[in-house]
């Protein structure tokens, strides 16, 4: 990751970080003053962002973070990028702190904040399958809780492979084509050919995958 890093902080000059924040309506592309006239981007070398929101008629600044996620941060807009960059990369909080010089505090409400951010839009643009991904821990595995689920999330006609328990029974009557396997005499169904190796395998690397990444974040 770190000849990538390496590159991706060669684009994070000031300039080109407000370009993506504007083109991205994370920040306004214009701000009107109190005073009802329209107000100018200018640079500022007082301002941590290099830039400010200036008024040519009462001279009044206002910080182009002003209403925006940002606004409550003192870290640097460069310093912001660089966490989310290692977030995206799945770098461990501690690993985070180290290349970017911030506090292990600090990277934790980050990537909590970007967690958020991205639970948000996966339920805001939820999808049966075919669509965004999801994890969905339950309370029990009874066919109640289970069904609700399926159907939630799996469109009808959709190849259901599951183990033999009975909590799955009813599928093949909901709409779905119901494969299931006998684990205790087979890995593989020999007729249907069902197999859940798949997605048990793929679960054991999400438990992995959460101790290490968000064990940090439950420390003391």
């Amino acid at each position: 990751m770190c000849l990538l890093l390496e590159e991706v902080l060669k684009q994070l000059a000031p300039e080109r970080i407000l370009e993506f924040l504007k083109a991205n309506s994370i920040i306004s592309t214009c701000k009107t003053c109190v005073c009802a006239q329209n107000m100018t981007l200018k640079k500022s070398a007082r301002s941590l962002d290099g830039f400010v929101w200036r008024c040519g008629n009462c001279k009044k600044n206002i910080s182009i973070r002003t209403k925006t996620f940002m606004e409550k941060s003192k870290l640097s807009l460069q310093k912001i990028f660089h966490i989310v960059f290692h977030f995206v990369f799945e770098a461990p909080i501690s690993t985070t702190a180290l290349y970017t010089g911030v506090d292990n505090k600090t990277v934790i409400q980050w990537y909590e904040f970007c967690r958020e951010v991205c639970s948000g839009k996966m339920l805001r643009d939820k999808a049966p399958l075919g669509g965004p991904g999801f994890l969905q821990r339950v309370p029990d595995r009874s066919a109640a809780t289970l069904e609700a689920v399926i159907i939630e999330n799996v469109l009808p006609g959709t190849i259901v492979h599951t183990d033999k328990w009975a909590s799955y029974r009813n599928l093949q009557q909901l709409g779905y084509i119901h494969r299931a396997v006998n684990q205790s005499t087979n890995f593989v169904d020999p007729e249907t050919g069902a197999c859940t190796n798949r997605i048990e395998a793929y679960w054991s690397r999400i438990k992995i995958y959460q101790t290490i990444f968000f064990s940090e974040s439950e420390s003391p």
